[in-house]
């Protein structure tokens, strides 16, 4: 997951500051520059990143940072707010 995360357009943009794992949930990762949560389960983290970078634009437009995004729902995104 490092090495698939540091070499993605998500890494330059909003850089690295912790990878969690959850036994339940997989892998999850908090930018440096953007501290949200942005959950990519077990696999095709690539696919998942692309989806969160593309889909990033129209999140911020709500004009609050989600406290988490969950890309580990098949098909879907999932973008938490506090409200």
């Amino acid at each position: 997951l490092v090495t698939q995360y540091t070499h993605h357009a998500a890494a330059r943009e909003f850089g690295l500051s912790e990878i969690h794992f959850d036994p339940a949930q997989g892998f999850s990762v908090v930018g440096s520059s953007l501290p949200v949560m942005i959950r990519l389960g077990w696999k095709d983290f690539d696919v998942k990143l692309n989806q969160f970078v593309a889909l990033w634009p129209a999140m911020r437009s709500r004009g609050t940072t989600p406290i988490y995004v969950d890309t580990n729902v098949s098909g879907k995104v999932i973008a938490k707010y506090d409200h």
